[in-house]
């Protein structure tokens, strides 16, 4: 199966609420589970105005996303300065046999998420939130639902 394949096969769809254990292990919905033995996802900071959340990608995601940024020449300074803060602040997790992942404590932290976590789809990667921090969020992704709709034709 082409690279090309494998990113346009995993697609994640809906909103889901998940409890999260003491040892901050979050459940992942089974649709958006990749298949085969050490399934991996990575995961990142991700900003917006009500605060951070998680970004996770596919790895077939980060390697699509490393590729543009290589293809970047090498006497730009942005090049070694992006592959540098993706690479220190990102972190490798792997599905357990019970289909969770274990959220690394700075993550978790920054995304402020402690007992609860709801879990967003991006169609091609999916974010995770603390929930109340995701309520605005929800509210303002409403504006563009005329555009969306447009898009769906």
């Amino acid at each position: 199966m082409s690279e090309v394949n494998a990113i346009a096969e995993m697609s994640f769809h809906g909103e889901f609420d998940h409890g999260v254990d003491l040892q901050r292990r979050l459940q992942i919905p089974a649709d958006w589970r990749p298949t085969g033995p050490n399934a991996k996802f990575i995961l990142l900071p991700w900003e917006y105005p009500a605060g951070f959340c998680i970004r996770v990608l596919t790895p077939a995601k980060l390697d699509h996303l490393l590729k543009e940024i290589n293809a970047l020449p090498n006497d730009n300074p942005r090049k070694a300065q992006l592959k540098r803060y993706i690479g220190a602040n990102s972190s490798r997790v792997t599905l357990d046999k019970n289909g969770r992942i274990c959220l690394p404590t700075g993550l978790s932290e920054k995304a402020g998420i402690v007992n609860s976590a709801k879990l967003v789809s991006l169609l091609d990667r999916f974010e995770i939130w603390n929930p109340e921090r995701y309520l605005p969020v929800a509210s303002d992704d409403q504006s563009v639902a005329p555009d969306a709709n447009r898009y769906l034709g």
